[in-house]
């Protein structure tokens, strides 16, 4: 198919034989792989069938390189400004002809691509490192509590153990008491 279309274009710029009648219908400039093809009548898009062939079976990848082309150069005259690359399944959907793009693609575009995805590396990486410090900190609270836990069930088997002591000290100091008191009536205070 590439080879009918190469011998068409040539025959369409007028370098075959037997030449067209008349005027070449493309120009063609440049060498090579880096040729450039100018119509000289827009007619050609359309009622050629091997170009237009081409056009329709091409024409979403240009519309991509077109609307890729347009949004860089937006983001380019704002300053490039990171909020204003895509992300997410925006981002998904621009980089997913990157090959195209790294064929076709203008250095500028290339580079608003490779900027949106250094974005989106950095804001991942952030969101791990959140996940991370609140995993942490979830950690660090459940350990606290349990700890706490562990300090209240001993309180309370300290304070049952000290009103125990606390009793038997009670007792002790009654019978202390009560002995004092007995020695006390006993003795014989007439002096």
């Amino acid at each position: 198919a590439s080879q009918a279309a190469e011998t068409a274009l040539r025959h369409l710029c007028g370098e075959s034989t037997p030449p067209l009648s008349g005027p070449p219908l493309l120009v063609a400039s440049g060498e090579g792989g880096s040729a450039v093809l100018t119509l000289v009548h827009d007619a050609v898009l359309a009622e050629v069938p091997i170009i237009a062939g081409w056009i329709a079976s091409e024409r979403p990848s240009l519309e991509y390189l077109a609307h890729v082309e347009e949004l860089a150069a937006d983001w380019e005259g704002a300053g490039r400004p990171s909020g204003d690359l895509p992300k997410g399944t925006l981002l998904n959907h621009y980089t997913s002809q990157q090959g195209l793009l790294a064929r076709m693609g203008t250095i500028r575009a290339q580079q608003f691509i490779a900027a949106a995805l250094k974005s989106e590396r950095r804001q991942r990486d952030r969101h791990r490192w959140l996940r991370a410090t609140i995993a942490a900190a979830v950690l660090a609270i459940l350990s606290s509590a349990g700890l706490a836990w562990l300090e209240r069930a001993r309180a309370i088997a300290n304070a049952g153990e000290a009103a125990a002591a606390r009793d038997r000290a009670n007792d002790h100091l009654r019978q202390v008491l009560g002995s004092v008191e007995q020695i006390a009536a006993d003795t014989d205070w007439d002096l």
